[in-house]
């Protein structure tokens, strides 16, 4: 068999689902009537009613499973009012090509993209047609990670680079992170902590069902990058296809390369052996305990305090600022600390810290925080967050929100907010929500607000559908 008959064996073997996020001017019945006569295609917008008697409201991030015959419309909030996200259905490989291809000539002649919008390819494999030796759900998953090649795609996407919805597949490390293996014959994927949330370049989550997410494409005017997409689609089958063919062993570059990946972490390990040591590497980050900075305090606790010295360091890039053990409530505290690609910060308090990437149930008192998502968080003091994602984070009196996406089903927003998104919250009576701000759901008034309560968005939506 030929490399071209092998290749076409293997390409013509898996399915692939789309979604794909963009703007448009037109109405959601507009918008279905087009791009169904423009694809061949049903396309729906889901309905859900509450109790029998209630008007229906537009569906969001709805349970409807699309199709290959029937796909989904809905409104994605995360961009604002005019975004919307179509949604396919497990398509051959064959009929995903055209349909990405139509679906991008749509959208350059009906809308656009900005860089929040972005598209998703899933992709599986036809048990009849394939030859795998083993199933896609039992995808070795670090062998992937060593032989995939991100290069590859932000060669042909810079700008989905640190993305914080998108984030870098190499981002592993071992179960423990003061413990590295020497041989590099040995290599066992249990002895490593791998991408265990969506928001990376690869969603890994989806395995149970059998399909795997890509996530990296996007930005703006991606409907302009039909070709580079289908590369990255033909790439991307392909790897994961021959990780499946050989799963059980590693090639001798992708020990290399997992060596390469973890050598930063290696390195710094020697750096951690006691304060001393790490104070002198790195002079402009104070650590103390209570406040105190004596040497042998420090060694009373220093195995607590490097493992979360160490991940700040090395996994979020910080090497200035003052940082602090509260021993007799048990909390880490920073203040002055810059992290511009900040990865998993949590269980912190920060004050007066620059941050732009993932923070988790963390206190933020006087912080600039931009291009980053906050989840479980409390925003304190005099904090302003910039372009970023905010869910079940507390927003009190004296912070600032600009073009920010919420979705606190249980938090108050109680702050200023700019533009953006308030999916669903609590609005707090000192709230100022400016008009420009789109309320899908929530409760509670503002004092301040230049904004009505909405009647819900979704009504809106479903109304101008049914016209």
């Amino acid at each position: 068999m030929t490399n071209i008959q092998q290749r076409y064996e293997m390409l013509s073997s898996s399915k692939v689902g789309m979604e794909f996020e963009f703007f448009t001017e037109l109405t959601p019945q507009m918008v279905c009537k087009s791009l169904a006569k423009y694809l061949g295609k049903k396309i729906i917008v889901p309905v859900k009613i509450k109790t029998l008697g209630q008007e229906e409201k537009g569906a969001y991030h709805s349970e409807v499973e699309p199709t290959a015959t029937m796909f989904k419309l809905e409104r994605d909030f995360s961009g604002g009012k005019d975004m919307y996200e179509m949604i396919t259905g497990p398509l051959a490989y064959e009929e995903a090509r055209i349909i990405i291809i139509k679906t991008l000539q749509w959208i350059k002649e009906n809308g656009w993209t900005d860089p929040k919008c972005a598209i998703h390819l899933n992709v599986s494999f036809n048990e009849f047609r394939s030859k795998l030796r083993e199933p896609l759900i039992n995808l070795n998953v670090l062998k992937f990670i060593l032989g995939f090649d991100e290069e590859f795609i932000y060669s042909r996407f810079p700008n989905r680079r640190d993305s914080v919805y998108a984030k870098s597949i190499y981002n592993f490390y071992p179960q423990s992170r003061f413990i590295f293996f020497e041989n590099p014959e040995n290599i066992d994927k249990n002895d490593y902590i791998l991408p265990h949330e969506k928001y990376y370049g690869v969603n890994f989550t989806k395995l149970p069902k059998n399909y795997l997410e890509l996530r990296y494409l996007g930005g703006a005017q991606y409907e302009t990058k039909t070709y580079k997409i289908l590369e990255v689609l033909d790439y991307f089958i392909s790897q994961l296809y021959s990780t499946l063919q050989q799963s059980d062993s590693y090639t001798p570059q992708e020990r290399e390369k997992l060596f390469k990946i973890l050598k930063p972490q290696k390195n710094a390990v020697r750096t951690f052996s006691d304060p001393e040591k790490f104070l002198l590497t790195y002079p402009e980050l104070s650590v103390t305990v209570d406040m105190k900075g004596d040497i042998e305090i420090l060694k009373a606790f220093w195995t607590v305090l490097r493992d979360k010295l160490f991940s700040l360091i090395v996994d979020s890039g910080l090497t200035k600022g003052q940082f602090n053990l509260d021993n007799d409530v048990s909390v880490a505290q920073l203040r002055n600390g810059v992290m511009k690609k900040a990865n998993n910060v949590e269980n912190l308090e920060l004050f007066d810290c620059e941050i732009s990437g993932t923070i988790y149930q963390c206190d933020l008192y006087r912080c600039t925080v931009k291009s980053s998502r906050l989840t479980k968080c409390k925003l304190l003091e005099v904090c302003e967050v910039t372009n970023s994602r905010l869910e079940n984070t507390s927003v009190m009196p004296g912070n600032v929100l600009m073009d920010c996406y919420v979705s606190n089903p249980l938090e108050i927003i109680d702050g200023k907010m700019v533009g953006g998104v308030i999916r669903r919250g609590i609005i707090g009576k000192h709230a100022q929500i400016s008009s420009t701000t789109l309320i899908i759901n929530a409760k509670g008034s503002s004092k301040g607000s230049d904004k009505k309560d909405s009647e819900s968005y979704m009504d809106a939506f479903t109304k101008n559908n049914k016209q």
